[in-house]
């Protein structure tokens, strides 16, 4: 099959200044054409003619002040032009009308001053939304401004502005995932202080709600969790060892899989040692490889990974509990409810699980407690 000739076509200037006087042609017949007028713009800007440009920029924000993508265009257009306090202004014009741009303004507006503190008091502005500054916060952590994005969530979190737990939790993230634990942690207690966060009853030593009186966040430092097909969780169960409820946790896997339901990640201190307790009760769970307590290294899991004695069969409330050392550089670990792929027969696990009172103190601070007991009796 013999193919036809492609035909193809190059854009001279004369094609290029024929567009520009019918764009002008087109605004003359349509004076009130938003559309229009921006094409003339971009059409003109690209000819080098700044005149017809200015004229056309200053028109569609006449005639369409209230669309965003007008500030979106003239902001563009004064960048190229080197004007940058009024395309600074533009991009502030902008998101007052749709936050949605705020990503490509902020892209935009750094790359133009490269100084974030010069994008929050000219675009982002100290009186912005509570919402906008936040996601000023999460872009710069993001972009390898940091410690600028710390300054400005301490100013947040010092305010009186409210904001809900959903706009900060991508900055939390974001820390957390760098392994930024103390100012992650900072950010953490600042959303505990304003009420985001809450702990419930006398909930001792590093774990976060160990005894599961709130449902979980699935975010930050309490909780996270994850539905698996032979796996069912369930945050509100009867009959816990203290207060209200516990965690209920029903194994129906009939084909043997590595399971870790439930999980916290904990800032600890490198070089100390550790007692992670917990309270547990069982209802017939058949397997080679019962449930456990689990605690792994968040930045090396080969370097520490340890567990508990797995539950196994029907048991009233007792404590399993675990001791480990962490090494010379770890700033965190991963407690969790962990269950191994069994080697033994029965390879599939069913049962029940109930946990109560997770806890993860330092050894040391065992010690000095037990030994202010003694003194004062």
């Amino acid at each position: 099959m013999k193919l036809g000739k492609v035909e193809t076509y190059s854009l001279t200037a004369t094609d290029a200044a024929e567009g520009v006087r019918q764009l002008q042609t087109a605004t003359e017949l349509s004076p009130h054409g938003t559309r229009c007028w921006g094409a003339l713009a971009s059409a003109c800007q690209f000819e080098g003619k700044r005149k017809c440009a200015n004229h056309a920029i200053a028109r569609i924000l006449v005639l369409s002040p209230m669309a965003p993508w007008v500030h979106w265009e003239a902001a563009n257009y004064y960048l190229w032009g080197n004007r940058r306090q009024q395309a600074l202004g533009q991009f502030r014009r902008l998101l007052e009308l749709d936050p949605h741009y705020a990503g490509a303004t902020f892209r935009a507006s750094l790359a133009a001053t490269g100084d974030p503190r010069i994008v929050y008091s000219a675009v982002v502005t100290p009186a912005s939304s509570p919402k906008l500054k936040l996601a000023y916060i999460d872009f710069l952590s993001s972009h390898g401004h940091g410690d600028f994005a710390f300054k400005v969530w301490q100013k947040l979190a010092a305010g009186v502005a409210v904001f809900d737990f959903s706009a900060a939790d991508p900055y939390l993230e974001h820390l957390i995932h760098e392994g930024k634990y103390e100012q992650a942690l900072t950010v953490w207690h600042d959303l505990e202080s304003r009420g985001l966060v809450r702990q419930s009853g006398d909930n001792e030593g590093l774990v976060f709600n160990g005894g599961f009186e709130t449902v979980p966040l699935n975010a930050g430092f309490d909780w996270r969790y994850q539905q698996e097909p032979y796996v069912a969780i369930n945050f509100r169960g009867r009959h816990p060892f203290q207060g209200k409820r516990c965690l209920r946790i029903a194994f129906s896997d009939v084909e043997n899989h590595q399971e870790e339901p439930v999980y916290q990640t904990v800032p600890v201190r490198a070089g100390q040692t550790y007692d992670l307790t917990a309270e547990v009760r069982s209802n017939n769970i058949t397997s080679g490889s019962g449930p456990c307590l689990r605690v792994t290294e968040l930045a090396c899991p080969q370097c520490l990974s340890v567990s508990s004695d797995p539950v196994t069969g029907t048991t009233p409330w007792h404590q399993v509990s675990l001791k480990f050392r962490t090494g010379p550089h770890t700033t965190a670990v991963r407690v969790s409810v962990w269950r191994a792929r069994s080697l033994d027969y029965p390879p599939e696990i069913l049962g029940t699980l109930w946990l109560d009172q997770v806890s993860l103190r330092a050894i040391a601070s065992v010690t000095r407690q037990a030994t202010s007991a003694g003194g004062s009796s």
